[in-house]
């Protein structure tokens, strides 16, 4: 019999203790629109931080509205995502602030907070298009993207050479025209326009006519080269794995390994840092800017 009155006790203990959170909640709502106060933005995410740290997010609905529902009483500062990073509620003329932390909303037990709105410009409308094998791309995995001096793009492929588009068609290069390998990693162009390649064996250059392969007699050729960097001297740099860095400065060509002081890891990306393009293993998209 005590049994089932403790039982019975902690459950009524739990009940009072959720219907006492449940009044304590607060929710906080508003609308995200745009500078004219009447246009919505829709599906944007919105979230409540709290001590430096987000607590809840959520997306604004097809009319721009947004809400946060049960949480916890507290000081909120309110921020939005954009296309160029977070902007802040502020009451100040109705504009979202850049700065953070923009101005703060004190919520009380039980409050239910209405009408924080939020007034920025719209994001730059444009549309995308998706290039793939059936566009002419040599292969859908893309290990790097490159623009030429010239304005062409270069997409090296992940077993299939390079892909070469001029805004009007792609023109594939494998190694029966002339490429080391068909595995290409990186891509990087030269002070006098020449296009360097990066392939999983060695370093393919092109002159706008033909390839040729670069200090074939080397350590070079052979070693897969993950990555391209020329720096302000014009000197080449390539990162490999497994064999250390080369530099080449025009004349020369040096090789630097642990013995020289490089850290100690035999798979060697340093420059890979120095440029994130999108990859993907559904080809590529490409956003079209409508003026």
């Amino acid at each position: 019999m005590r049994i089932w009155l403790y039982i019975l006790y902690i459950l009524l203990l739990n009940l009072l203790l959720s219907v006492t959170q449940a009044q304590e909640a607060v929710s906080i709502g508003g609308t995200l629109f745009m500078l004219d106060g009447k246009t919505p933005h829709v599906f944007v995410p919105v979230q409540a931080m709290s001590d430096g740290e987000v607590k809840v997010t959520t997306l604004s609905g097809g009319d721009g509205k947004y809400e946060f529902n049960n949480i916890k009483p507290g000081v909120y500062h309110l921020r939005c995502q954009t296309l160029k990073g977070y902007v802040y509620y502020s009451t100040r003329n109705k504009k979202a602030e850049t700065d953070a932390p923009g101005k703060a909303v004190r919520a009380a037990p039980g409050d239910s907070i209405r009408d924080i709105n939020f007034y920025f410009p719209p994001f730059k409308k444009g549309s995308w298009k998706n290039y793939d094998t059936l566009d002419g791309l040599a292969y859908n995995i893309i290990s790097d993207v490159h623009r030429d001096l010239e304005g062409i793009m270069w997409f090296a492929t992940f077993g299939s050479g390079i892909s070469r588009y001029d805004g009007n068609k792609f023109t594939n290069l494998t190694t029966k025209d002339g490429l080391a390998h068909n595995y290409v990693f990186s891509i990087h162009s030269g002070l006098d326009g020449t296009i360097w390649f990066g392939t999983g064996s060695g370093v393919s250059k092109y002159d706008g006519d033909e390839f040729s392969t670069f200090a074939a007699e080397s350590e070079l050729s052979g070693s897969p080269v993950r990555d391209i960097y020329r720096n302000s001297n014009g000197a080449m740099w390539f990162a490999t794995l497994g064999n250390g860095v080369f530099r080449y400065d025009g004349n020369h060509l040096a090789n630097l390994k642990v013995e020289d002081g490089l850290a100690k890891h035999k798979n060697i990306v340093p420059f890979e840092v120095l440029r994130k393009y999108g990859r993907n293993n559904t080809g590529l998209a490409k956003r079209r800017r409508i003026h």
